[in-house]
């Protein structure tokens, strides 16, 4: 027959008793971090679904601040080519207005030399930055400060000094979306930029001995074009900004859910976790209880 010795006994009451303030100290660790799990050892299968949600919650976030970031430089780029769309509708009601053998040398003086204001104009805009890059500069966005650096349009000779770089940005997984267009495929047709246009028509305003219609007309008919030209590209941003906006919707759809699925795997339940540690605390004085009785014996009891 197997003999249980006081020692054994002593040792086990320990042992039972050290299980018992685990318990406890897990109980109040979950209660002051309002989570269930604070280790990798509470519970291994969810510790791993916990990391992959949070995974997923931070590349959402990242995906929808590229996102915002994308939209806010194609808004502020269609802005810039509402500024240009402006400006060629006023050439066009000058152009049209001056095209007339009615307006004295001076009068289509003055209004060759707003065209060609308007001109300037335009190329500022086309040189605008955000942010402090320029939108229409392809990769060559910032100052290089090892270098000299200038605009995407030159003041003087109105030539592109930007390039084709075409910018992207990850809005999903394995899912990239251009965000930027060039000064070259905006500003640019054949041979001439907007400007060039812009000035020649303010140039042929100003003929000194007679009005050159045929040349005023053909530049309106530029004009138009122009319009035109700058229209497609304001109806390519509002296409992908819609497309950016339904992408940021879903984005946050998926994070509430992932983030509502890690709360049901990572928080504790309150109410409960209350009840636990109550009941845990009774088990813990009933095992004082206990062991108060099993190791009173001492020596001095044996001898007598």
């Amino acid at each position: 027959m197997f003999r249980v010795t006081n020692k054994m006994m002593s040792d086990k009451v320990m042992y039972d008793l050290n299980v018992n303030i685990r318990k406890l100290d897990t109980l109040y660790e979950k209660l002051s971090t309002g989570k269930e799990l604070n280790r990798p050892s509470d519970n291994p299968i969810d510790v791993t679904r916990s990391l992959q949600y949070r995974t997923t919650i931070s590349r959402t976030e990242q995906y929808m601040k590229n996102i915002d970031m994308s939209i806010s430089w194609m808004n502020f780029t269609d802005s810039a080519l509402d500024n240009i769309d402006r400006v060629l509708i006023r050439v066009k009601e000058l152009a049209i207005e001056g095209a007339t053998e009615s307006n004295s040398n001076q009068s289509r003086y003055a209004i060759g030399e707003e065209i060609k204001a308007l001109a300037d104009e335009a190329m500022n805009v086309a040189n605008s930055s955000y942010g402090g890059r320029y939108i229409f500069g392809g990769y060559k966005t910032v100052v290089d400060p090892r270098e000299p650096y200038y605009a995407p349009f030159d003041k003087d000779t109105y030539n592109y000094k930007g390039d084709n770089g075409k910018m992207e940005i990850e809005i999903d997984k394995n899912v990239k979306i251009v965000y930027n267009f060039t000064g070259r495929e905006v500003f640019v047709r054949g041979d001439k930029t907007l400007f060039q246009d812009l000035k020649e028509l303010g140039t042929a305003m100003q003929g000194t001995s007679h009005l050159n219609t045929e040349q005023i007309e053909e530049k309106i008919g530029e004009v138009e074009k122009w319009i035109d030209h700058i229209l497609k590209y304001r109806a390519i941003i509002g296409a992908r900004v819609n497309r950016l906006e339904r992408s940021k919707d879903r984005m946050l759809d998926l994070n509430i859910n992932n983030k509502k699925l890690l709360s049901e795997r990572e928080d504790l339940d309150l109410p409960k976790g209350v009840s636990d540690l109550k009941l845990q605390e009774s088990v813990y004085q009933a095992a004082l209880s206990a062991a108060a009785k099993v190791l009173q014996p001492t020596l001095l009891d044996f001898l007598r």
